[in-house]
């Protein structure tokens, strides 16, 4: 840094200390004439030298504007004095005044054109070399100021789509694997990164499993990430690694292969205050991201929080809407809308369909005998084997008091044959040992069942129901415990 520029700093510190001193120097100077005069009106031509030096030193350090303000105050302070001085002794001093007026035409017009030939002076004295350095100093601030313009614009481009985001999730999604896909894509795009991926946790619940992913790999998905995600779900909250290899908090372990990354920011996304999952983006570069990038990341994730929240509890009311309280199953109205779906399917497409109607035998003596929530274990017992049994394709309904039924889409005769004797078998041989108050019951289930799938003669699915209800009524007619099917 050359002389010049070390100068120009020196003067800059010379002005902001300076000028609150020669104000406070003014104000005592004022104090002290008035005092003075009162005494001894001889003090006149002092109370007049004294700021003519302040006008000086100000004179020398500060532009002409500055200077011809500062002289004016002290000017309108010596005509304060002047008139003081007159009150003191009663009488015009003519030489005092015309001390004034030589001082005050002295103050602006002999030191402000001083001034100005300073300025002009400096000016002219400026090296080519000194021009340029000046020159690269305001060139420097201009770039600095122009890329902090630049950043504004990157946070407002930011906000702007993290309000769009925030919009289109406050819409409804037909499930948290859309939202997420969706949260993925939308975050690619606000922090224009490469690499991220959602993980969560696996049945166990001790690690967890790459769900989606971009930027990867596909064959990754499915795959364990790292103790990274673990650490989270303990954490509960955003992480930013800088350096891996130079992590003092955790020492990344991989379980399987799917990342080099050297740095990382991470936030989970919680439900009913548990990880649900973890967001994540990636580099292979160290200090690849900022604390902006990681507070950005947090914003979208304390939003998939919302959105999946509200998601799990309107899935869960709609579930109580259709599902049955005792057993689980579907309620006997949704069932008939979802056998009208799977119908319609089948005039369209021509995909098998069968269905499967169930009745616990003697079930009636078992509620009048031992009570009601003894019939409620058992209706629960039979539902649970059902569910163990069936796909997740099917759809298993309590059909009405003590009758169970389960579509079977895409499934003919013979699968639903194979499904229904398996169950029965499985029923059959349940030898329930259950409390009724203080008394052990022992008893052995046993059912009948009806089995068809859908033909064409019976055009819609009140008769298709119509159909294997029948067969299941003459199963219990000829001595129940035994599948009656429709050939």
């Amino acid at each position: 840094m050359s002389k010049f520029t070390n100068r120009i700093k020196f003067i800059h510190k010379i002005k902001i200390i300076l000028l609150p001193s020669l104000l406070i120097l003014t104000a005592i100077w004022g104090f002290v004439s008035f005092k003075l005069l009162k005494e001894n009106p001889d003090f006149i031509p002092l109370c007049i030298f004294i700021p003519n030096i302040l006008i000086s030193l100000g004179t020398l350090l500060f532009k002409l504007l500055l200077t011809l303000i500062y002289g004016g105050i002290l000017l309108i302070i010596d005509f304060i004095l002047y008139l003081n001085l007159v009150k003191i002794t009663f009488e015009p001093n003519t030489i005092s005044l015309f001390i004034l007026i030589l001082v005050g035409a002295f103050e602006f017009v002999i030191f402000s054109y001083y001034n100005r030939l300073q300025i002009e002076r400096r000016s002219s004295e400026l090296t080519i070399e000194e021009q340029q350095e000046l020159y690269n100093v305001r060139n420097a601030e201009y770039l600095k100021n122009v890329l902090k313009n630049q950043k504004l614009k990157e946070e407002l481009n930011r906000m702007k789509k993290l309000s769009q985001t925030a919009t289109l999730l406050g819409t409804a999604f037909n499930s948290s694997e859309d939202i997420i896909s969706y949260i993925l894509k939308e975050t690619r795009k606000i922090l224009q990164v490469k690499r991220i991926l959602f993980s969560m946790p696996n049945k166990d619940e001790k690690h967890f499993v790459i769900k989606n992913i971009y930027g990867y790999n596909k064959k990754y998905i499915g795959q364990h990430t790292d103790n990274l995600d673990e650490w989270l779900k303990v954490l509960k909250r955003p992480v930013y690694i800088s350096d891996i290899e130079k992590e003092g908090r955790i020492k990344l372990k991989r379980y399987s292969n799917f990342s080099n990354a050297r740095s990382i920011i991470a936030s989970p996304i919680l439900l009913k205050n548990e990880v649900y999952g973890v967001l994540r983006i990636e580099s292979d570069k160290t200090n690849a991201f900022t604390n902006d990038d990681l507070r950005v990341l947090s914003y979208i994730t304390d939003m998939a929080t919302i959105v999946v929240e509200n998601n799990f509890y309107f899935k869960e009311v709609e579930k109580l809407a259709v599902t049955d309280g005792i057993t689980g199953l579907y309620v006997h109205r949704y069932f008939l809308t979802k056998l009208d779906i799977e119908v319609e399917r089948y005039f369209r497409y021509n995909t098998p369909l069968s269905l499967i109607m169930l009745d616990i035998d003697n079930f009636k003596i078992l509620n009048d005998t031992y009570g009601h929530q003894f019939g409620d274990k058992v209706l629960i017992t039979v539902a649970q084997t059902i569910k163990s049994e069936i796909r997740e394709v099917d759809f298993p309904a309590r059909y009405g008091g003590d009758e169970f039924a389960i579509i079977l889409p895409h499934t003919n005769i013979k699968g639903a044959k194979s499904l229904g004797e398996r169950l029965f078998n499985k029923i059959c041989s349940i030898n329930l040992n259950l409390l009724s108050g203080n008394t052990k019951i022992k008893h052995s289930l046993t059912v009948s069942m009806g089995v068809g799938s859908f033909k064409k003669i019976y055009k819609d699915s009140k008769t298709f129901i119509d159909k294997v209800d029948k067969k299941l009524y003459k199963a219990k007619a000829k001595g129940k415990k035994r599948i009656e099917i429709i050939k």
